[in-house]
């Protein structure tokens, strides 16, 4: 059940967001001052490090320099429009003869105020085509679930090509409310440097910058790899992508999809459906890529268990995920009544279809009809086109599959028996089984382990016994039995299996927080937590701090209804330092994030900092900036209520994209940290008690270390600051 059913949203928090004085947030402004300003930070970045900041450095050049030729452009297209041309006259005609005029009057009317006179400059600028796809990202990106991960395919074929496993998978994911981002085989060699289609809900084409290439054939040099880098940069930007998994399924991408985990920290997960060695197109480095994926990637993901041998010899430990069909696609079908016996194929006939049996079966029962569909490029079918009683129809959409399996009387898989069909589990034999449809087969490994619903047979005289058997067997109870295998073989059932493995791909972040009291500030955050954090494998640990309000009571009740949510109950008051030390001792992550009760956070918050921790391991700390807080860290807002500050978040996180800077002292309303960063430092100092000035003494024992210690723009998060505080009261709280 959603959490925001079982436990009542609570959005009672939305008075003005106000922020003390700096003089009344702490007493004594430590904060600020706790470190001299000019303090030189260690700083061990390496030569390797510095390479990749100035390429990033580089990248954001060079993706300015696109943006400001393609607003060039369409600034030039603007003014030369007729549109434009009239405003321009009546510009001039109103500022010449109309505002003289008016102006002196609204002035004694005291009307025109500086906002008015901003106004109206920024009336001459009729530019409203200019952030066209600024704007269209913006209204895309709210089709997505605010806590659901990107994801980036890297496809093997296109998407209007035929619908298989590559289309399936990923309109798994958009149902899930994942954004998929579908990478087209056609490259643009100028202009923007991007181009998104909209496929279907949450699914969008995009055609990165580059050369024409044949993926299949070619191979990506630096060059190449680095401008679809930037495509993929921009895109990145422009559609505020946050945790996101490269889905690759050729080796082709390898490369690019590497250097963008490098980059991002995107983990890589390889969806290897076919034997790559016995295709006659694959060239022997693109075969090297393939053991770099196999050894390299953060998840490996196979159709057969072949193919789960092949990845293994490599080193991985593959999650073998095996073929399904759309039932409900292919169930709801009836059967034509033909006059004669009709044997059906849809798919490829390539190279590896058998069309000598087909053709030899059809001349030894030339009183059935043998209808094949698909597409027969790289086939020999010279010796079917003679046969009267054989129809090509060529390829058909998906669309039509059902409806023709439901002229057929039993249909077959007639493959050839090389490494590449029997490394094969065929998607159309789980969509024929749906269909009721009699199913005969040559015994390939995986439609042998598909047991007794489907018949099998490898010369064209054993095929014309089985389809005979089954012609004169078939019956309601057999139909049912295909069905019900189909049915208990679905792509839903298929990605209830993939999602928590991909999920899994990313490293773990444990999410430390303390209560005490304030409940409705703790619903708050629990639930906006869960509601916005895209990063998809994290832990959530509570500590209450012996709240009397009716918190733990919330806790027990949020720890059933949200995933890996634990909560610890302390009977007393322990104090700051020593309740986090409690969640540092249990969290498993591999990343460690302490974050305080009296936050909201925004979508991306996360993963901004990870993100940074990932790349540097010189960065020992790193916090988000936010609306409140006595240091650097605090920058001014764009909203007045909490329900606005989502919104005006995303752009600011946009905007200032990937920007640190260094801070003597990060205050643990937020802060993320690697686990080896935890481990060598180690706990809190708990003498500090309630709490005070553990955060400052946790960066100085970090920064004393030689680490780096950062807070990036990139992530945002509202803090309404001193909640716990307050309810000691002013006098305790200065007494402390």
């Amino acid at each position: 059940m959603p959490a925001q059913k079982l436990l009542p949203a609570t959005e009672q928090v939305s008075q003005p967001v106000t922020v003390l004085p700096e003089s009344k947030q702490n007493g004594a402004g430590h904060k600020l001052s706790q470190f001299p300003q000019n303090q030189s930070l260690p700083n061990q970045t390496d030569h390797s490090a510095l390479s990749a900041q100035l390429a990033r450095k580089e990248r954001d050049l060079q993706m300015l320099a696109h943006r400001l030729a393609v607003r060039d452009a369409e600034l030039a297209q603007i003014k030369s429009s007729r549109s434009w041309k009239l405003m321009a006259r009546y510009w001039q005609i109103k500022n010449e003869f109309v505002l003289p005029v008016f102006k002196p009057v609204l002035k004694l009317l005291g009307l025109a105020s500086p906002v008015a006179q901003k106004f109206e400059l920024s009336e001459q600028l009729p530019l409203a085509g200019l952030f066209q796809a600024e704007e269209r990202a913006n209204q895309l990106g709210l089709l997505s679930k605010a806590n659901a991960c990107d994801v980036i395919c890297f496809p093997i074929i296109e998407w209007d090509f035929r619908f298989q496993r590559p289309q399936h998978l990923m309109s798994q994911f958009a149902a899930a409310g994942h954004r998929v981002f579908y990478l087209a085989h056609r490259f643009c060699e100028s202009g923007t440097p991007y181009e998104v289609r909209e496929k279907a809900t949450n699914i969008y084409e995009v055609a990165l910058c580059g050369p024409e290439l044949n993926i299949y054939k070619d191979q990506l040099d630096t060059v190449e790899r680095d401008q679809m880098l930037f495509s993929l940069d921009a895109l990145r930007r422009d559609f505020s992508l946050g945790a996101t998994a490269l889905v690759v399924q050729l080796p082709f991408w390898w490369s690019l999809a590497e250097q963008a985990r490098a980059e991002f920290g995107w983990p890589i997960v390889y969806d290897c459906m076919d034997h790559h060695a016995g295709f006659s197109t694959n060239a022997e480095a693109m075969l090297e890529q393939e053991h770099r994926l196999f050894s390299s990637s953060d998840l490996v993901v196979v159709s057969s268990a072949s193919l789960a041998e092949e990845a293994k010899a490599f080193g991985a430990d593959p999650l073998l995920l095996r073929n399904a069909c759309e039932y409900d696609h292919f169930a709801a079908t009836g059967r034509t009544m033909n006059a004669r016996p009709v044997v059906g194929y849809y798919g490829a006939i390539a190279d590896w279809f058998d069309s000598d049996l087909v053709a030899d079966l059809a001349k030894r029962r030339k009183d059935w009809d043998f209808v094949l569909v698909g597409s027969t490029d790289t086939a020999d079918i010279s010796k079917l086109i003679k046969l009267p009683n054989v129809t090509l129809t060529g390829e058909q959409p998906y669309a039509t599959l059902p409806r023709w399996l439901t002229r057929f009387d039993a249909t077959i898989i007639p493959f050839k028996r090389m490494p590449l069909t029997e490394a094969t589990n065929p998607v159309k034999a789980y969509e024929i089984l749906a269909s009721g449809n009699p199913l005969v087969s040559v015994p390939l490994p995986e439609v042998v382990a598909l047991g007794s619903v489907v018949r099998l047979a490898s010369t064209a005289a054993e095929f014309e016994r089985e389809i005979e058997a089954a012609l004169k067997e078939d019956s309601a109870e057999l139909i049912e039995q295909r069905r019900a295998f189909a049915k208990a073989n679905t792509w839903e059932r298929r990605f209830q299996t993939l999602s928590p493995a991909v999920s899994k791909a990313f490293p773990q972040a444990s999410i430390i927080i303390v209560t005490y009291n304030n409940l409705d500030l703790n619903r708050l955050c629990l639930e906006k937590l869960y509601e916005r954090t895209e990063w998809p494998n994290f832990e959530v640990i509570v500590i209450d701090n012996a709240s009397t309000d009716g918190t733990p009571e919330y806790l027990k009740e949020a720890e059933r209804a949200f995933p890996n949510l634990r909560v610890v109950l302390n009977s007393d008051n322990l104090g700051f330092a020593a309740a986090n030390n409690i969640g540092l001792k249990m969290a498993t992550g591999e990343f460690l994030v302490l974050l305080n009760n009296d936050t909201v956070v925004t979508r991306g918050w996360m993963t901004a900092m990870l993100r940074h921790l990932q790349n540097d391991l010189s960065i020992g700390l790193i916090g988000p900036v936010t609306n409140a807080i006595a240091n650097e860290a605090k920058i001014e807002v764009g909203y007045q209520q909490i329900e606005e500050m989502p919104n005006w978040a995303a752009g600011y996180v946009r905007e200032h994209d990937g920007e640190t800077f260094p801070i003597p002292m990060l205050a643990m309303f937020c802060v993320a940290m690697r686990r080896q960063i935890y481990e060598e430092i180690g706990l809190l100092d708990e003498q500090f008690g309630i709490g005070m000035f553990e955060d400052d003494d946790y960066c100085r024992r970090i920064s004393n270390c030689g680490y780096q210690i950062l807070c990036t723009r990139g992530s945002f998060i509202h803090h309404w600051q001193r909640a716990s505080f307050k309810l000691l009261g002013e006098d305790e709280y200065l007494r402390i």
